[in-house]
C-alpha cells in the first residue's frame, strides 16, 4: 500500500523559505545583470576620459574601439564616444584622425560641439573654406538656452572674421 503524504505546517514552512530564497536570488541576480547591461553602455567613456587624462592613449583608444563594436549602444553614447576618440587623437598630436573621428560623430548627431571641432581642426590645419563653412555652422546650433550663447557667438563670429579677413570682429 502506498505511503500518504502528510502535509505539516513545519513543511509548509520549509516549503515557503526555499521558493523566497530562490526568488529572492533570481531577484538579484536580474538586478545585477541589468546594472551591468546599464555600466556597459556608459562607462567606457568615463574609463577613456580617465585613461586620457593620465595619458594613456593607446590603452584609452582601445576601450572606445571595443565600445564602438557593442551593437547594443545607443546613438547618443556613440555621439559620444566618437567624440571622445577625437579629443584623444587631438591629444596624440593626430588631427588627420581627430578629425575622422568628428565626421563620424557628425554623422551621428551634429551639434554645436562637432561642428566646433571639425572648424577647429580644419582652421589649424589651413583649410578656411571648410573652417568658414563649419564655424558658420557652428553658430546655428547654438542652443538658445545656454548661459554661453552670446560668448559663443562672439567667438565664432570673431573666428570667422580672422579666416575672411585676417582681423578679428570685436563687435
Amino acid at each position: 500500500m502506498a505511503k500518504k503524504f502528510k502535509i505539516t505546517k513545519s513543511k509548509i514552512l520549509i516549503t515557503t523559505g526555499v521558493v523566497v530564497v530562490l526568488l529572492a536570488t533570481l531577484g538579484v541576480g536580474i538586478f545585477l545583470w541589468w546594472q551591468s547591461r546599464s555600466v556597459t553602455q556608459v562607462a567606457p567613456k568615463q574609463v577613456a576620459q580617465s585613461l586620457g587624462a593620465k595619458g594613456d592613449y593607446s590603452k584609452a583608444q582601445e576601450v572606445v574601439g571595443t565600445a564602438l563594436k557593442d551593437s547594443r549602444i545607443s546613438q547618443q553614447d556613440k555621439y559620444d564616444l566618437f567624440m571622445q576618440q577625437g579629443y584623444l587623437y587631438e591629444a596624440q598630436k593626430n588631427p588627420d584622425a581627430a578629425m575622422g573621428a568628428y565626421r563620424q560623430a557628425e554623422t551621428v548627431q551634429v551639434t554645436m560641439d562637432v561642428t566646433f571641432s571639425i572648424a577647429r581642426l580644419a582652421a589649424d590645419k589651413g583649410d578656411k573654406e571648410l573652417a568658414i563653412s563649419y564655424y558658420q555652422k557652428a553658430l546655428t546650433l547654438i542652443p538658445s538656452d545656454d548661459a554661453m550663447r552670446d560668448e559663443y557667438k562672439k567667438y565664432f563670429e570673431s573666428a570667422i572674421s580672422v579666416l575672411q579677413t585676417g582681423q578679428p570682429n570685436y563687435e
